[in-house]
């Protein structure tokens, strides 16, 4: 087979495999636009979880404040009736 032959061969193969590669790059290119369009909600839903977090760990923070001015409020309110009983038994 001289060259001039295997470069008739050669050719057609070396188009064929350049279409192929350009049909693969058109499709990356649609598979990155929908990848980039899910990551898009993926970090809008990140987001929303983010702001839910913070006001549940807010309400948590309102919570754990509640409850230390119930201990405190209770704690006073107990002093408050020792002092009421001492008096009332020093009278």
């Amino acid at each position: 087979m001289k060259s001039g032959d295997r470069l008739n061969q050669i050719e057609p193969l070396i188009a064929e495999i350049s279409k192929r590669l350009d049909e693969m790059d058109e499709r990356l290119d649609k598979i990155t636009g929908l990848l980039g369009g899910i990551v898009e909600k993926l970090d809008e839903v990140a987001e929303k979880l983010d702001q839910r977090t913070d006001r549940t760990v807010g309400k948590m923070d309102t919570n754990s404040e509640i409850k230390r001015r119930l201990i405190e409020n209770e704690k006073s309110r107990q002093e408050l009736k020792s002092i009421s009983n001492f008096l009332k038994n020093k009278n």
